[in-house]
């Protein structure tokens, strides 16, 4: 029988135990559940680094394994073990079900559910997906392979070398794909960041009733008001979400299908739009009888 006491349930002092001696975490991306590994232990990491020597004449692999040598990754995914999480981030609640269904003794291991679930957080009852990388290395590594590029082209000019120019010109490729990608990362980051706080800004709007300020989101999702400001903006549509300026001279944006629902939800059609009654003689004749010919007999 685990031993009870006033220092509390003995499977919560057990498994906190047992997470902060052991490196056994869960991967953010794929849920794996084990320890990271180096990072040039995976053979597309090897690759890339004969690759970059290759081409830079031995500068950029050394640059490259300079800059992830002390880094983890995954071993089923690759990507950075920095996201993984401890197993005891995963520990039931307490006062929940300290055992299985079953009574085993394993019964305070995290549900299968907890195992398993993929990457991001809960937040206000909806989850939130880690954002993309910024793609700052692959900034990096293009701007030293365009580096390398003029230099290999300097050579080749001045030595009258043509291996050196051509090495200069693929050099020069890499690189620009490379800066490329982390452009597209970059905007592919900023695009997920707008989203997320959109998300934020509409959770906001639904608890505040439907009507929202600059002010109100600047301090509630502690962002500055120019922010805050640019947010709202980028939702407003004029007619989903659209922007007021009160009599006292305030810029307010409203979310009519928040204050509809607030309303009660009732349906109520425009008289004059396509299913209105207004519209119901042009449809049917213009006698305004069903069935007529639009002849008076």
């Amino acid at each position: 029988m685990p031993p009870g006491g006033s220092d509390g349930p003995w499977h919560e002092r057990e498994w906190h135990h047992w997470s902060e001696r052991s490196r056994v975490r869960v991967c953010g991306g794929c849920g794996y559940r084990g320890e990271g590994i180096g990072y040039f232990r995976r053979t597309a990491h090897v690759v890339l680094l004969v690759g970059a020597g290759i081409l830079t004449y031995g500068v950029g692999a050394l640059v490259y394994w300079l800059i992830k040598r002390g880094d983890e990754v995954c071993p089923r995914c690759g990507i950075s073990w920095r996201r993984s999480r401890s197993l005891g981030a995963e520990l039931p609640p307490a006062g929940g079900s300290s055992r299985g269904a079953g009574g085993g003794s394993h019964g305070w291991l995290p549900s299968g559910a907890a195992r398993h679930r993929g990457p991001g957080r809960v937040s206000g009852g909806r989850r939130e997906t880690a954002l993309p990388s910024a793609g700052g290395f692959r900034g990096v590594m293009g701007v030293l392979l365009a580096l390398m590029a003029l230099l290999l082209l300097g050579v080749g000019i001045s030595t009258a070398e043509g291996m050196a120019v051509v090495l200069s010109l693929v050099s020069g490729a890499a690189g620009a794909v490379s800066f490329g990608s982390s452009v597209k990362a970059r905007q592919g980051r900023r695009a997920a960041v707008l989203r997320r706080a959109q998300a934020q800004v509409l959770e906001l709007a639904r608890e505040q009733g439907g009507v929202l300020t600059a002010t109100e989101v600047a301090s509630r999702l502690d962002l500055s008001l120019e922010g805050a400001e640019r947010i709202l903006l980028s939702l407003d549509d004029g007619f989903r979400i659209r922007s007021e300026v009160t009599k006292e001279g305030l810029l307010v944006f409203e979310f009519p299908e928040i204050l509809w629902r607030r309303r009660g939800g009732a349906l109520e059609r425009d008289p004059e739009g396509p299913g209105g009654p207004d519209h119901l003689g042009d449809r049917i004749g213009g006698s305004g009888r069903l069935g007529g010919s639009g002849q008076d007999s």
